[in-house]
């Protein structure tokens, strides 16, 4: 059994709604996954820029204690005062 024209015609916009309901829920959803990727990277991104900063600034210290106690050692002082001083003991 067929449909006649004004129930085709009818039939035709509810299935263009649906396809475009379709589409928008899909455009929505791949928006929504780009958005959370983007934020996801900067997130990281800043975490790891956080994260290497902190490094370094102990890597620092770190150097900076090593080439203090060279220097006490150097000008004279004992391995053991110099720790002191610098509270490395």
């Amino acid at each position: 059994m067929g449909l006649s024209s004004d129930e085709r015609e009818v039939y035709e916009a509810r299935l263009k709604w649906l396809r475009d309901e379709e589409m928008a829920i899909l455009t929505a959803h791949k928006r929504g996954i780009d958005k959370g990727r983007a934020e996801g990277i900067a997130e990281g991104r800043a975490e790891g820029i956080a994260e290497g900063r902190a490094e370094g600034r102990a890597e620092g210290m770190a150097e900076g204690l090593v080439k203090a106690l060279s220097r006490l050692i150097d000008a004279g002082m004992s391995e053991e005062q110099a720790k002191k001083l610098l509270g490395l003991d």
